[in-house]
């Protein structure tokens, strides 16, 4: 079986492209998926998405606040 990379996971719906706020609201749906007496998916893999989903979110917010630092320093200094 093929692994499961960053890669992989930024093609799955442009996960690059949404924000880290709908990132973790996508985590938390998965993991609520888990407690569903419907839910046909093995709930393993519900979680490890979850979790693959919230750090691609943290990165997202670590990304921001990084970006907004250097924009307050490049200001101060100008």
């Amino acid at each position: 079986m093929a692994k499961l990379d960053k890669g992989r996971l930024s093609g799955l719906d442009g996960m690059r492209r949404h924000t880290a706020e709908g990132l973790y609201a996508y985590a938390k749906d998965l993991e609520a998926q888990i407690a569903d007496p419907l839910n046909t998916d093995d709930p393993r893999w519900l979680r490890d998405w979850a979790d693959r989903i919230r750090q691609l979110a943290d990165e997202k917010l670590a990304a921001r606040e990084h970006k907004e630092l250097e924009a307050k320093l490049r200001a101060r200094d100008a």
